[in-house]
């Protein structure tokens, strides 16, 4: 690739081709116009009419006119306007790690559930039953009338800012900055062995005031049972922290896969060698494992390395209760690598490999400067041969006079094909 785009000579251009648009594997550049800069592939070899150089005795007069062509890329220089792609200066924080469905906790149907009974509306619980949503309680018969201080629509608000917080700890954090606790000043002289030491005093929140309203009327504006108002109260009273909703967050969870065994998974993981398509301006972080390797091969070739008794009775077709199961492998593959087995649909360039060296590398913005503008120029070479190509295989597609020919001399074949499976750690060529 470096030899011809960097050669405008009249020596073969051809003998480093790539692909065409025949080959299933071709990518068209026309298809990333959106992106900032070219795409560039491997090239590939082209010929179109000429009768200038064809002998029409030698071919006879059903033959189509053909002669190999070049595409003239010696125009191109460091003088034109370069566009810097600026998603090759802003990669560093918009890498995708995976390309696979993660886990989505949201969407969860428990946790919808959740979600809507902390908000205060239906939802069917795990027994099938349909719980109603939340409505106000019903009225106090104090002495202070609080019901009647409010308006409808003061309720109302104060009703939907409660549940509008969606979250239970979040809404008791709310409630008990709404309550006083206060010692109890004077006491009446019995005989009860027991006596109350703090007194509560509710309040609910009107705009920026804050209006004093007895418990049955706190709990009746706000939705909820006097209980939780009641542990709310106590938690306030010995000057604690409110305790937060453990419900879900033990910690004895049995089969739960210990870190060091997940420790293992992912060096397994990591140490099979992954080639990485250099030769393309996408910012494409997906990586390629050899295509003779497939997700359970790799989990035989775990236990064969880490559990080797369990891989023992896996290849006697006996049942086996290894310490990783496939499906945890599976999971863990998936949720945390963006990697495929097979071959990058575009190889790498030796020149775009050693100018993004060099670029990474460079110590000053001025050199930096430089080399991207020299990388932008190579591209553009690589870009005007593949406008060409594309031009002379319309061409040929309506000129029946025309024929457009693509060699393909690029497909990499994996050395050396061992049946070991150590050969899959090892770097192949």
């Amino acid at each position: 690739m470096s030899d011809y785009l960097s050669d405008t000579s009249d020596t073969d251009p051809f003998h480093n081709s790539d692909d065409s648009d025949k080959d299933p594997d071709y990518v068209d550049s026309s298809d990333n116009e959106n992106n900032q800069g070219f795409t560039a592939q491997a090239p590939s070899s082209t010929t179109d009419t000429s009768e200038d150089e064809f002998d029409e005795d030698q071919a006879g007069p059903s033959r189509p006119h053909v002669t190999t062509s070049r595409t003239d890329t010696s125009h191109i220089t460091a003088n034109d306007e370069i566009i810097e792609n600026e998603a090759e200066n802003n990669d560093a924080g918009m890498e995708t790690k995976t390309k696979k469905r993660k886990r989505r906790p949201e969407k969860w149907k428990k946790n919808i559930n959740k979600l809507k009974r902390n908000s205060g509306k239906q939802y069917i619980n795990k027994k099938g039953i349909v719980v109603s949503e939340k409505r106000l309680g019903p009225r106090c018969q104090c002495r202070g009338k609080c019901f009647d201080i409010l308006t409808e629509v003061e309720k109302n608000t104060i009703f939907g800012n409660f549940y509008s917080m969606q979250d239970k700890n979040i809404q008791d954090s709310y409630l008990g900055a709404l309550i006083d606790v206060k010692k109890v000043v004077r006491r009446r002289k019995t005989t009860e062995v027991e006596k109350k030491i703090y007194s509560y005093y509710y309040h609910v929140k009107v705009g920026p005031k804050s209006v004093k309203v007895c418990r049955t009327a706190f709990c009746s504006l706000h939705g909820i049972h006097k209980s939780r108002v009641l542990r709310i109260c106590h938690s306030r009273a010995s000057g604690s922290l409110l305790e937060k909703d453990k419900r879900g967050k033990h910690q004895n969870r049995p089969n739960k896969v210990p870190d060091e065994v997940v420790a293992t998974v992912k060096n397994h993981i990591e140490s099979f060698p992954a080639r990485e398509s250099h030769y393309s301006r996408n910012k494409n972080k997906k990586k390629f494992l050899p295509a003779e390797l497939n997700v359970k091969k790799m989990y035989e070739l775990y236990l064969e390395k880490y559990d080797f008794d369990q891989y023992s009775l896996l290849k006697n077709h006996q049942k086996i209760k290894p310490k990783v199961t496939y499906d945890f492998y599976y999971r863990y593959f998936t949720q945390n690598y963006n990697l495929s087995f097979g071959y990058p649909r575009s190889d790498t360039c030796s020149s775009c490999d050693v100018m993004k060296i060099r670029i990474e590398a460079a110590s000053t913005e001025e050199e930096r400067r430089e080399l991207t503008v020299q990388k932008e120029v190579h591209l553009r070479k690589a870009q005007a041969f593949y406008d060409d190509l594309k031009e002379k295989s319309e061409l040929a597609v309506t000129d029946p006079s025309v024929e457009t020919i693509c060699f393909d001399y690029q497909q990499n074949l994996p050395l050396p094909v061992l049946t070991t499976g150590d050969i899959f750690y090892a770097r192949q060529i």
